[in-house]
Parts: C-alpha cells; sequence; structure tokens
C-alpha cells in the first residue's frame, strides 16, 4: 500500500509543483498520508481521526489479544510523522470511539516542535462526522486558499 500510495505522489509530481500538493488522510489513510508526507515535500498535511500507532488503537478494544503476533505491520504514526517537514493539520473528535482522541495528542507530541503544526479537537465530534461542523468546513478552506 505505501508503494502504491508513494507511485501515486511521484506521479501527480508530474504534473504539478510539488508545493501545491496537500496530502489529506482519514483515520487508517492517515497511516499513508504520513509517510508519503514524509519521503515528498507537500504543501500541507491533514489528518482527519489519526492514530498514533495501530497497535494502541486496537488495544483500546481488546487489551488481551496478542497484537505483537497478530499485526504484521503496525503502523507507526509517531515514529513516521518525525519526517515531516510541512505544516501538519490533526483534526479529531474528542468523543471518538473508533480511535481515541488520546491518540491523537500522542501523535501530535509526537511531532517535532519546530514543526508548524496544529490539533484542532471537536468536542462533540466523532470519527465519521467532523464534516458537519462550520467549524471544520471553514478551516479546511481557509488551509486550502479558498
Amino acid at each position: 500500500m505505501l508503494a502504491d500510495a508513494w507511485t501515486w505522489y511521484a506521479e501527480l509530481c508530474k504534473e504539478m509543483p510539488e508545493t501545491e500538493i496537500v496530502l489529506y488522510g482519514r483515520s487508517l489513510g492517515c497511516a499513508l498520508a504520513i509517510p508519503t508526507a514524509g519521503r515528498g515535500r507537500p504543501k500541507l498535511l491533514l489528518l482527519e481521526a489519526p492514530f498514533a500507532r495501530l497497535i494502541d488503537a486496537a488495544r483500546h478494544y481488546f487489551r488481551w489479544l496478542p497484537y505483537g503476533l497478530l499485526l504484521r505491520y503496525t503502523f507507526d504514526n509517531c515514529e513516521r510523522i518525525t519526517d515531516v517537514q510541512c505544516p501538519i493539520y490533526i483534526f479529531h473528535g474528542e468523543k471518538d470511539a473508533v480511535v481515541p482522541f488520546s491518540s491523537a495528542l500522542r501523535l501530535y507530541s509526537c511531532i517535532p516542535s519546530d514543526r508548524q503544526r496544529e490539533l484542532i479537537g471537536f468536542p462533540k465530534g466523532h470519527h465519521s462526522d467532523l464534516a458537519r461542523f462550520v467549524r471544520f468546513n471553514r478551516k479546511i478552506r481557509t488551509l486550502l486558499g479558498d
């Protein structure tokens, strides 16, 4: 999957300046957007409902399963986000029952403090409903220059 994401990104760079590319990842898609942004140099990285590490998100539900043996790929976004040089914006619902808000807080803390970054929490937001919030849409439009 990561190879496919990078191939897509490289092809896109042939069509437009890399400095105009905005990468957007949502939930599991963040595990592709983050390393792609770390390898490339896009204008922005926007993350909606990201997790710090897939294994941590899984353990939130079933603490007793031996995830170390079950998960071949850990999708450690905390490790990979340190390679990202562009501004990073994290959007997360504080009532998210799929990926806990605490995972977004952990991911945010992994971003080096010298990078432009922002964590935007939505106190009444869940996993799949952030688009219903005016503040979410306004921020996205502002970031995209609309």
